[in-house]
């Protein structure tokens, strides 16, 4: 009687729902990279809402709005490129036996904006049920499942009444009873592109491409569950066991099981395994028993505002969004809905005539003018279209004709302008293009400029400075012809220009002429290098530093003096005897020829310097032996000894406790060398008076 009863409680509805209500699922399935949030749960009643406004819409309450930054006071401008979002939205459904077809969203484009607008991917959140009771697919298999389950009464039977054994089948029971309710999915999202009608007039978005998958996936979770169910259905042993008996009893149980699970398996394929390969079926099934709860639908736009219109001023838009069922879609089905929403944009008003541009005379110096004709009354502007901006406007006249001035300076020869004409409200025309003359060949010759000083000197160089014509380049020459220094006239005429050290010497003849910038060259002025200032200062003595006897029988002599100064050699009688030039660095050698002198002889040197200036004499011997150089006398007429040390090998001493014969000589060059100072002094004396 108890096993009777516990087969009959199977059966039962109250079974079914207990089972049902413990084993809810819930949680987050990924579909096509969008996270759905669903629910499974017992949905008894259908939402039921008051009928449509149009025939064809899903919900009573449509609303439509969008996240425009325009207004009436602040239109979008005119030729502007503009991201509109579009929010349709609703929330009580008609009933289900109202409409039929596919489900769509769709955005009506008013005609001013038809062929402006471009949508984008739509987005949506919806709350959808089916009642999985009327879907063909779901309904054969849970039928052919409840006839092979009722193959597990025995296994029940045999479970319930031995202690220690257990047998689950919540499980199967909670996914077989999900497949035999209603479906319900909360805010499930989606996304689908939104497309453009065919005619451009409507955006629409199908819904149940959106939705279909959503569906699909959900009732294949639950088959797979399912399936994964009937695998783990297994008689245990709970209880002790000592003689086995329990456990040959599950394996018994289990032997029995083994083929209804088999059955089970095989007719949950028979439908999986189809719509996993292909779900076209199975979601068209559930959309044709799908309805539609809250729903939520964003289409991003694009939108193109027009440059121009027929409408001056601010434009209004009209944008109907709804949300609808029908295999048909005509504009006129949804152009009275009152689910709108208003963007907002500028009119552009009809131009005025672009002016015309009859003349342009003048050059780059003195400016230029523009003439033609315009509507009357209104402005017409130049513009240098180069930098956009304005050079020159005037008004035209009764009978349209307008003069403008464009001042010398505001732009160039040969230059591309524009000319725009603006009324009084303030529209302004298209562009006309004109240009500016090229300037006439300048062809005349210049005049010669004036050199007005040139200061300097050959050591440091020179600057000449003068007048010429303003901008032109002064190119100085020197007697050959060549260039030498060159620079321009500044907008006074003034000129400043560098001769280099080097370029030209003192008091030397120079030219200056001008060229202007069409290469005109002037007639050249004549002008001279200043000389260079006398030089009084006289020269230091030359110094001798060797006197070396030649193969030719005559003598070499070097030393320092004043680089650049001509040393000059004499003997005891003013007659001279060899000179010579130092270079850079003061060096001379002069060779004093055979004869002209002999061993003994006390000779004067003085060093002359380029300006005439000669220095005191200095006085040397020359050797007896070999090359040791005596100097008497510097600047001051002391006498000096500066010889290195090297020439002391040159000198010819008495040996060491040997007496020196040559006191007479010594006595006799001293006397000599006295002389000599007394007839410097005299000659010093003679040149002074």
């Amino acid at each position: 009687m108890k096993n009777e009863k516990w087969k009959n409680y199977l059966k039962s509805s109250q079974y079914i729902k207990k089972h049902l209500l413990s084993a809810g699922i819930s949680g987050n399935v990924l579909l096509a990279g969008v996270v759905i949030a669903g629910a499974y749960t017992l949905f008894p009643n259908p939402i039921v809402a008051n009928a449509a406004v149009l025939g064809v819409e899903i919900f009573g309450d449509t609303t439509s709005s969008n996240n425009t930054t325009s207004s009436l006071a602040n239109p979008y401008p005119e030729g502007s490129q503009q991201n509109v979002n579009f929010t349709i939205a609703g929330n009580s459904a008609v009933t289900t036996n109202v409409l039929s077809g596919t489900r769509y969203a769709v955005i009506v484009i008013p005609q001013e904006l038809r062929g402006k607008v471009t949508p984008g991917q739509a987005t949506g959140n919806t709350n959808v049920s089916v009642d999985l009771t009327k879907v063909p697919l779901l309904t054969g298999l849970v039928g052919t499942l409840n006839n092979t389950l009722s193959g597990l009464t025995n296994i029940v039977d045999t479970v319930t009444s031995t202690a220690g054994l257990k047998f689950d089948t919540s499980r199967l029971y909670a996914d077989l009873n999900l497949l035999s309710n209603v479906m319900t999915i909360d805010q499930g999202a989606w996304s689908q592109a939104a497309t453009l009608s065919p005619d451009g007039s409507m955006i629409i978005v199908d819904l149940d491409k959106g939705l279909g998958p959503i569906l699909a996936n959900n009732v294949i979770n639950i088959l797979q569950d399912l399936k994964l169910a009937v695998n783990d259905l297994n008689v245990t042993v709970t209880g002790s066991d000592p003689l086995g008996t329990l456990h040959l009893t599950a394996a018994t149980l289990n032997t029995t099981l083994a083929p209804i699970k088999t059955a089970l398996t095989v007719a949950i394929d028979g439908v999986l395994t189809p719509v996993l390969n292909d779900a076209g079926v199975l979601t068209q099934q559930l959309l044709d028993v799908s309805l539609l709860g809250s729903t939520t639908v964003n289409v991003p736009t694009t939108i193109n505002i027009p440059a121009t219109s027929t409408t001056q001023g601010t434009v209004t838009s009209k944008f109907v969004g709804t949300i609808v069922q029908s295999d048909i879609l005509d504009v006129s089905l949804f152009s009275g809905s009152d689910s709108s929403s208003n963007i907002y944009w500028n009119g552009l008003a009809v131009l005025p005539t672009p002016p015309v541009i009859s003349s342009v005379t003048g050059n780059s110096q003195a400016g230029y003018v523009v003439s033609g004709t315009a509507d009357p009354g209104n402005t017409v502007k130049i513009i240098n279209p180069a930098t956009g901006q304005e050079i020159g406007s005037g008004l035209a006249d009764s009978s349209g004709n307008y003069s403008i001035t464009l001042p010398a300076g505001s732009i160039g020869a040969n230059a591309d302008i524009n000319a725009t004409a603006t009324d009084a409200g303030g529209n302004v025309s298209n562009p006309t293009a004109g240009k500016t003359p090229a300037d006439p060949k300048d062809t005349t010759a210049l005049d010669a400029p004036t050199i007005t000083n040139v200061t300097g000197n050959s050591t440091k160089g020179y600057v000449v400075t003068g007048k010429a014509e303003a901008g032109s380049t002064v190119e100085i020459k020197d007697g050959s012809g060549k260039v030498i220094g060159s620079a321009k006239a500044d907008g006074s005429g003034n000129y400043s220009v560098m001769l280099p050290k080097g370029s030209i010497g003192a008091n030397a003849a120079l030219t200056a002429t001008a060229i202007d910038a069409a290469g005109n060259v002037s007639a050249p002025t004549p002008g001279k290098t200043p000389a260079d200032p006398e030089d009084t200062t006289v020269p230091d003595s030359p110094k001798v530093t060797d006197v070396t006897k030649n193969p030719d029988g005559g003598y070499d002599v070097g030393g320092t003096a004043e680089p650049g100064s001509t040393v000059t050699i004499t003997d005891g009688n003013g007659n001279v005897v060899g000179s010579g030039k130092t270079d850079d660095s003061g060096h001379f050698h002069v060779t004093l020829p055979a004869g002209s002198v002999k061993p003994g002889d006390i000779l004067n040197i003085i060093a002359t310097d380029a300006a005439g200036n000669e220095s005191a004499p200095s006085h040397f011997q020359i050797p007896a032996n070999t090359f040791v150089p005596v100097t008497f006398g510097g600047s001051s007429g002391q006498y000096l000894n500066t010889l290195p040390a090297s020439y002391a090998k040159g000198v010819n001493l008495p040996a060491t406790g040997e007496s020196d014969n040559t006191l007479p000589t010594v006595i006799g060059f001293s006397l000599l060398a006295f002389l000599s100072l007394l007839l410097t002094k005299l000659r010093r004396k003679k040149d002074v008076n």
